[in-house]
């Protein structure tokens, strides 16, 4: 019988007793080459798709982009790959000044945008520049205006539901910032001579009232404004908050016949200059737009944020509800 003969197996050469050490020190020096090539990439160039840039700074506490960006994502362009600029980095202060960008965040595309999909859609909704588009939205923070701190306007029309509530609010976060200045402005336009408002000549009737008691009782105009506007669709509740807080009738009366137009334009001047059509809207320090009802607590916090050492701000406002949104 012939025996079975066994292959022998060949002999493994070993490897150098220092290759486990190589093979380590290579997978390192990989890895970390994907990892800055990775972080890199991710915030100084395109990740693939369709670059969106957005100027924005960081220190604006109303100034929040995400929503242009989810809706963008949503309804124009699925592989949006957003790059956060600080407006003062050399490449946004390009795009401010060649698309004239006045408001922050602002929302820019080079030309590249031209080859992407839904660009015919998204046109209609952006100004061309030399080598970007700028896509129109109003942003939150403006430029080149002069901030000044502790300093609230709030602009509203006098018989807004939610401008009514917004001035009944503003009035709870005085009680808390003590040191915060504010001013009330009237949102309305003329035409032809004749002061137009939303809520028809009976609101304008009633902004003339108001910019009256502003002008002769600035220290009631508050407590005018709590009265009014608890039943504000009451055609008497003017001549009741007067009564009731020991003002003169027929004083305003003569005001709102012979000073009363033009008191209102003063109080308009602002809200059409700056373009706000919204009540409730807030002008925080002169700079920072928030538009639509906010709680107390809610305005307060959005206050204090562009002034964190303003006395109250530690406090919370005990009395705050939730508020519907909404703006007139």
């Amino acid at each position: 019988m012939l025996k079975s003969r066994t292959k022998s197996k060949p002999k493994q050469k070993k490897l150098p007793k220092n290759m486990n050490i190589i093979l380590l020190a290579v997978g390192v020096i990989i890895f970390a080459g994907i990892f800055l090539y990775n972080t890199y990439y991710s915030t100084n160039s395109s990740k693939g798709g369709v670059d969106l840039y957005v100027i924005n700074d960081a220190d604006c506490g109303v100034c929040d982009p995400t929503g242009v960006i989810v809706s963008l994502e949503r309804y124009a362009i699925s592989d949006l790959n957003p790059i956060i600029l600080e407006p003062t980095d050399e490449k946004a202060q390009k795009m401010i000044s060649e698309l004239n960008i006045t408001t922050l965040p602002a929302f820019v595309f080079d030309k590249s945008i031209e080859n992407a999909e839904n660009f015919t859609f998204l046109e209609r909704y952006m100004d061309e520049g030399k080598d970007y588009y700028l896509l129109r939205t109003r942003g939150s923070m403006l430029l080149n205006r002069e901030e000044i701190p502790n300093k609230v306007d709030l602009f509203v029309m006098s018989h807004c539901p939610f401008g009514t509530l917004a001035e009944d609010n503003l009035v709870s976060v005085l009680d808390v910032l003590k040191g915060l200045n504010y001013e009330i402005h009237f949102i309305a336009s003329e035409y032809n001579g004749t002061i137009y408002s939303l809520h028809g000549p009976s609101e304008v009737q009633e902004d003339k009232m108001q910019s009256c008691i502003m002008k002769y009782y600035p220290s009631k105009t508050l407590d005018y404004l709590t009265c009014y506007n608890a039943n504000y669709t009451n055609t008497n509740q003017s001549s009741i908050c007067i009564q009731q807080l020991g003002l003169d009738q027929s004083k305003l009366d003569e005001c709102v016949a012979t000073e009363g137009k033009e008191l209102l334009l003063n109080k308009m001047t602002l809200s059409n200059a700056l373009n706000i059509a919204s009540s409730p809207t807030l002008l925080i320090n002169n700079k920072y737009l928030a538009v639509g009802l906010k709680s107390a607590e809610e305005m307060k916090q959005l206050i204090c944020a562009q002034n964190p050492e303003l006395e109250g701000c530690d406090k919370t406002i005990e009395n705050s509800k939730p508020t519907p949104s909404g703006v007139c």
